[in-house]
């Protein structure tokens, strides 16, 4: 097999790529909407037409692919509080004097956060004043996701593992196993966001 790298995800076209809501084909090259906006899997109006620019050689599924890949690794990326530290220069790093999370608070959001830039505007303020540096709320908090309670944490047969598991993507999941330093994601699912999870 030949692995290539996904190309840049075109964040701008976020609006069409939300709307499609079918699976994968495989066909990476296949055109899902022409560069004048006709497409079977989206509905191209003049006011969608005046937001985004669409390629003149339309978007593949290629496209929609690296797009869909992006948001999942955005929203889905999750480890546990205090595993990685914000050094004086700016890097995130991993934290060696992280020893795992104990059992009382492996199962619990709120020991969670997400694996990416910051989004939420109190830790873009905080990050901002340097206040970040080996601050371990300098990342958002999973628990502070919305919607509400998109994440569900189970425990293995033994208790000795946190299992969390997305709502709003199917399929993405996260680990940790108490007391170590051991924790990771994975996603399974289909490509398609659960868009009726508020409901």
């Amino acid at each position: 097999m030949k692995f290539s790298e996904l190309p840049q995800a075109l964040g701008n076209l976020a609006p069409l790529y939300d709307q499609i809501q079918t699976v994968f084909t495989g066909e990476f090259d296949k055109v899902i909407v022409k560069a004048d906006g006709v497409s079977q899997f989206v509905h191209v109006d003049d006011f969608l037409k005046s937001q985004v620019k669409i390629p003149a050689q339309g978007i593949t599924e290629l496209d929609r692919l690296a797009h869909v890949v992006h948001v999942i690794d955005d929203d889905c990326t999750i480890v546990p509080l205090g595993s990685v530290k914000m050094t004086p220069l700016n890097e995130v790093r991993k934290n060696e004097a992280f020893k795992g999370l104990k059992a009382g608070d492996a199962f619990a959001i709120n020991n969670y956060v997400h694996f990416r830039s910051p989004c939420l505007k109190k830790n873009v303020e905080l990050n901002a004043r340097k206040e970040g540096v080996y601050n371990h709320n300098f990342l958002d908090n999973a628990s502070e996701d919305l919607p509400k309670c998109t994440w569900s944490v189970q425990k293995d047969t033994l208790g000795k593992t946190a299992v969390l598991r997305s709502k709003l993507w199917p399929g993405a999941y996260s680990f940790h196993n108490i007391n170590t330093q051991t924790f990771g994601s994975i996603y399974i699912g289909n490509g398609c966001k659960a868009l009726d999870v508020p409901f």
